[in-house]
């Protein structure tokens, strides 16, 4: 094999393996529950939750993955 079709056959094989972890990404999922969670902060008495501290570190924690993904995705 030429230098072109290794690179070819390098790419279609991550690109195979990005959409078998795509499968197991449930991108939907966590941006709806991202938006629910985000929905929750637009209340002025948040921060009389005793929970409003863990309510932003799970956001900023779906805020992580879906940005890793999403960029992982561009890079192929």
């Amino acid at each position: 094999l030429n230098l072109k079709e290794k690179l070819e056959n390098n790419y279609n094989k991550i690109k195979t393996n990005f959409d078998l972890i795509r499968g197991q990404f449930d991108y939907d999922g966590l941006n709806a529950n991202l938006q629910s969670l985000k929905n929750k902060t637009s209340d002025p008495e948040i921060w009389k939750n005793s929970e409003a501290k863990a309510l932003f570190k799970e956001i900023k924690i779906l805020e992580k993955q879906i940005d890793d993904f999403n960029n992982l995705k561009k890079s192929i």
